[in-house]
Formats: structure tokens, sequence, C-alpha cells
């Protein structure tokens, strides 16, 4: 049977084995912990640069977008202006003709 200074021994060389594994263990785990992270970092930092860009060009898109609904309206004012005026045209076409009818209905009444 063993005495109790070798067993005393086992137990510290166990002991010391073990502090070493769990060192060892602990210092993978922490070079892991920080590829991870700057993995993480590398990839949240192209995350935000596609957003970015993203962001970017959906601003250029409702630009073209707002340019383009604002050169429609333009169009649209003109064509209503023109369709305005063309209106008035035929208006005023339209009364000159019942006052040229009128005068005329007017001179048959009085010729008849």
């Amino acid at each position: 049977m063993p005495t109790v200074e070798e067993r005393v021994d086992s137990l510290e060389a166990i002991l010391g084995r073990f502090i070493i594994h769990t060192d060892v263990s602990l210092k993978r785990f922490e070079e892991q912990a920080e590829r991870d992270r700057q993995v993480f970092h590398e990839e949240m930092k192209k995350f935000e640069e596609r957003a970015e860009r993203d962001r970017q060009a959906f601003r250029e898109e409702m630009k073209k977008f707002e340019e383009r609904a604002e050169r429609d309206r333009q169009a649209f004012r003109e064509e209503m202006k023109k369709f305005e005026e063309r209106a008035e045209r035929d208006r005023q076409a339209f009364r000159e003709e019942m006052k040229k009818f009128e005068e005329r209905a007017e001179r048959m009444i009085y010729y008849f």
C-alpha cells in the first residue's frame, strides 16, 4: 500500500496535470473566442457596408422616382393648361356661333 507521502505526491502530480490541462484548454478557448469575435466584427462591418450601399441605392432610386414624378406632374400641368386653353377657345367659338345664330334668328323673325 502506498504511503501517505506517495499518495500526496500522486495527487500533486494529478493536480498539476489538471491545472496545466485547464490552462491549455482555457488558452485555446480564449484564442477561439478572439477569432470568433474578429470574424463576427468583420461580418458586422460587411453587413453595415452592404446596408449603407442598399440605403444609398434606395435614396438614389427614390430621387429618380421623385424626379420622374415631378416631370410627370409638370407634363400633366402643361397638358391640362393646353386642354383648358383649347376648352376656352371652344367655349368662345361656341359663344360666337350662338351669337351669330341668335342674330340670324332675329333677322328671320323680323323678316317674317
